[in-house]
């Protein structure tokens, strides 16, 4: 999971609803454009946010030498490219495309053999190295077809997202709207390390990037 905005935030959040939850089996690897702050920005009070991700964890990249304002010098994209790279990744989901100029520059890139987007930021990135785009069909209009909107291939899951409140993931773990959805999440990842990256990233004819 790659982002500029873990923490305090919406995308934190979200990240955290989609990865404290994830059975051990799930290899997590955040890759964190920046630092993981250990404490709020406005309160100065530790994250928990930040403390639910790092627990739940196996390993986090911090690519400190990427400044927030730059676009990527040649340098900052090498260095991160490689230490992505280096980590030979399954996956590699991107949490807020285009909210975040150095995720989406970084999403130009092939690094992982399944590339996701999602709905950190609700649109479809127009970017070909992605393969996926993870939604809800809530989101999705009833009477339209959805999959024409995204160049990516769509893949539902069903009710709303959720925020994950500050309590532990065990006590939510009780709630069947969030088993259900935590459950999909680990079938998009698993279904992409059985494939080996080809059928997912299947996309439909006659789009233009």
């Amino acid at each position: 999971f790659v982002s500029g905005l873990f923490g305090d935030s919406a995308v934190g959040n979200l990240a955290r609803g989609i990865i404290a939850p994830l059975p051990r089996s799930v290899v997590v690897i955040l890759i964190v454009l920046g630092a993981l702050q250990p404490k709020g920005k406005a309160s100065g009070q530790a994250s928990k946010v930040a403390e639910a991700l790092a627990k739940r964890s196996d390993q986090v990249l911090e690519l400190t030498f990427w400044d927030s304002a730059s676009p990527g010098t040649p340098e900052e994209l090498r260095r991160s490219r490689e230490a992505i790279a280096a980590l030979q990744l399954t996956a590699l989901v991107f949490l807020e495309l285009a909210l975040e100029v150095r995720s989406f520059v970084l999403a130009h890139s092939r690094l992982a053999p399944i590339q996701i987007a999602t709905y950190g930021h609700a649109s479809t990135s127009g970017i070909p190295s992605i393969d996926l785009f993870v939604s809800h069909v809530a989101f999705e209009p009833a009477l339209a077809r959805p999959s024409a909107r995204y160049t990516e291939r769509l893949v539902l899951i069903p009710g709303l997202p959720f925020f994950v409140r500050s309590i532990s993931s065990e006590s939510l773990g009780e709630s069947v709207d969030a088993r259900a959805a935590w459950m999909r999440w680990r079938d998009i990842l698993k279904e992409a390390a059985e494939d080996g990256g080809r059928p997912l990233a299947e996309r439909p004819s006659g789009r233009i990037y």
